[in-house]
């Protein structure tokens, strides 16, 4: 986010009295952008590609379910390829609450059962049950059409909550971007 990212920038330097380094703008990921707009793509989407190369096995599916989700692909010659967006789980929820006459506010968390007993547990249930759908209908397809034995790596702040309930799911890593910039602070020595 461009205004957010001056404020860090600046907090940063007269904190530090150095200038952050930014990855995207300053620094490469170390994965090969084919992105028909190189520049359109998140550099968290980049570093979560670099880190789930190289942490769990090459070729991989990413999920990160975030305030959006996105769903990406990272293969064998550290190529990002392309992904998904859609809608996060907080964004929906507020989306119901907001949008609607009689649906409650609801804080997310894991329902009881997969079919709701009053509304607050049936939108529970709709978006744990529902976003996991969604996460193994895309991930199947992306995998059957492209790379059938890539590993999926599920991440981001609704990682923990939503990610068991992911059948295509092989390892949870909610982490997985700060381990990336690990990964890429180490590359440049700082």
């Amino acid at each position: 986010v461009p205004e957010v990212l001056k404020k860090v920038e600046k907090a940063v330097k007269h904190v530090t009295g150095k200038r952050p380094i930014v990855v995207g703008r300053d620094v490469d990921s170390g994965i090969e952008n084919l992105y028909k707009n190189p520049e359109q793509v998140g550099s968290d989407r980049l570093v979560n590609a670099r880190a789930a190369y190289e942490l769990y096995g090459g070729e991989c599916v990413i999920v990160d379910f975030g305030t959006a989700i996105t769903i990406d692909i990272v293969n064998k010659k550290r190529q990002y390829i392309g992904g998904v967006i859609a809608p996060g789980p907080g964004i929906s929820l507020w989306a119901l609450s907001e949008k609607t006459a009689l649906l409650p506010k609801v804080t997310i968390k894991r329902p009881k059962a997969i079919l709701g007993r009053d509304t607050k547990e049936s939108m529970l249930a709709g978006i744990i049950y529902g976003f996991s759908g969604l996460c193994d209908g895309i991930v199947n397809k992306l995998k059957k059409k492209y790379y059938r034995d890539a590993n999926v790596v599920i991440t981001g702040g609704f990682s923990k909550l939503i990610g068991p309930y992911c059948e295509s799911a092989d390892k949870i890593d909610a982490d997985l971007t700060l381990k990336g910039l690990k990964l890429i602070s180490e590359d440049l020595n700082v």
